[in-house]
Formats: structure tokens, sequence, C-alpha cells
């Protein structure tokens, strides 16, 4: 419990914003692996280093601006997970959303493509601060 998945997001005016998501102390590589290719799956910003904190996994990244113009660091997914113990609602926001995966929708279909990957990622990951599972609520596109 306490752990972190960190991962470094550069955006088209160089920018870099954060993701951050509480993972499980047991958390695989493979588990890690699918975290990002989903994050990856949903935005269009540079993909930076990834780590999780108190352990030697790192992935590394580049720091160079995204190529996409629409790639912005306030353009984010807003990922809500409820976890299981208190029924409590987790935020966390994925920068540089690729907000053409939402059909014309705020929200991100959790049913099917990137939503799906995304959802199951998390899920398979996640570990709230009281030591439980998570259910994604949601993934939003919101703008500053």
């Amino acid at each position: 419990m306490g752990k972190v998945y960190r991962q470094r997001i550069t955006d088209n005016h160089g920018h870099v914003g954060t993701v951050g998501v509480p993972v499980a102390d047991g958390v695989t590589s493979g588990q890690l692996d699918a975290l990002r290719a989903a994050i990856a799956g949903i935005n269009i910003g540079t993909q930076g280093d990834s780590y999780v904190t108190d352990r030697a996994d790192h992935v590394s990244g580049s720091d160079a601006k995204a190529v996409d113009a629409d790639a912005i660091k306030f353009a984010v997914y807003v990922v809500r997970v409820q976890e299981a113990t208190y029924g409590k609602t987790i935020r966390f926001s994925i920068p540089c959303a690729d907000n053409s995966l939402t059909g014309g929708s705020v929200d991100l279909d959790l049913a099917a493509g990137a939503g799906l990957a995304m959802k199951s990622a998390v899920e398979a990951a996640f570990l709230s601060e009281y030591g439980s599972t998570g259910t994604v609520l949601s993934i939003t596109f919101e703008s500053a």
C-alpha cells in the first residue's frame, strides 16, 4: 500500500504534466506495461519517464515537445475510481487528452476501445490508500 505509478507527459509547448495512479505493492511489470500503454492510448503528448515510487521499475521516455498542436497540458482526462472499502471516489488526471476519442461526448466509452483499455489497466493495478481495489466510474475530458 502507498505506491504510486508516475508518468511524465510533455505537451506541444514543452510544458510537462504528470500522471499519478495509486497502485498495489505487488503490481506486476505486465500490469505497469498495460497501464503505460493505456495512458499512451488516450493522450497525444510525448510519453516521458515513468516509475513506481519506492521500486526499481523505471521506463525511460522522451522530454521532446509533442508534435500534435492539440497536445495541451491543460486538456485532461479525469479518471474517477471508486475504492471498495469506503466507497470514496479517487480522481487523477492524464494531460494532453486526445479528445477525438470521445466521439462528440465528454466521456470515454468504458465498454470499448481506448476507454476499456484504460479502465481495465487501472482496475488491474489500482490500490487505494485504504488497501482496497477500485472500480473506474468514468473517464471525462476536461479543458481549463
